[in-house]
């Protein structure tokens, strides 16, 4: 720890924030979204039971919603730096390894946020790194955690939470149909908010803890 600075645990809080700018942000643009237009074709009324997130990305809510995604991202990254940078029992190694993992998922908001649905390509990869990568990531950091006793519940809440993120992601890959979202039927938007606020709630608790353990 002697060579990170001393200010760098204060950023773990941002995590926080960031889950509460995203909640915040798609609880009141799902209600001013009248629908939107994707690849020519309207989709009407929003239905956030079937319809993603990401939807209120095109049409009146776009710029809200994209900055949402992006700003969302930024603060999420400098939180989890924040987390590193907070736990002495990491090594350099496990700090930089565990770090380029765990930075994917920011790095995957912000994507969803710069490219839309109509650029589907990066905007999936966007999505997969946002609420992939914290499968891997809870799993690398719990284990590390639960080596110090401070941080050990922690560490076995970040154990559990990677199976619980990948039957979410299970569940809203084989309840996705394009098709049926577009004409508002199924629960896929449902499940790709419950997946969101799982993840994010996740990654807030491990930034508060993180920085409340790491006051001297």
């Amino acid at each position: 720890m002697s060579s990170i600075p001393a200010s760098l645990p204060d950023l773990a809080p941002l995590t926080v924030v960031a889950a509460a700018l995203f909640t915040g942000g798609w609880l009141v643009l799902d209600r001013l979204s009248p629908g939107f237009t994707v690849f020519g074709t309207r989709v009407e009324p929003y239905d956030l039971i079937a319809q993603p997130i990401s939807g209120l990305g095109l049409g009146k809510t776009a710029v809200a919603m994209n900055t949402v995604f992006v700003l969302t991202g930024v603060l999420m990254a400098l939180g989890l730096v924040g987390v590193l940078a907070g736990v002495p029992a990491l090594s350099g190694t496990e700090r930089m390894s565990v770090g380029a993992v765990l930075l994917l998922s920011p790095l995957g908001t912000a994507m969803c946020g710069l490219f839309t649905l109509e650029r589907i390509m990066p905007h999936a990869a966007g999505f997969l790194l946002a609420m992939g990568a914290p499968i891997v990531g809870f799993l690398a950091l719990g284990w590390q955690l639960g080596r110090e006793p401070r941080f050990e519940t922690l560490g076995h809440l970040l154990v559990a939470a990677a199976p619980v993120t990948l039957a979410l992601l299970t569940c809203w890959f084989r309840s996705f149909d394009p098709e049926a979202s577009g004409q508002g039927r199924g629960v896929a938007g449902l499940l790709q908010r419950i997946l969101a606020t799982e993840v994010l709630g996740v990654l807030a608790v491990l930034g508060w803890s993180v920085r409340a353990g790491s006051t001297p």
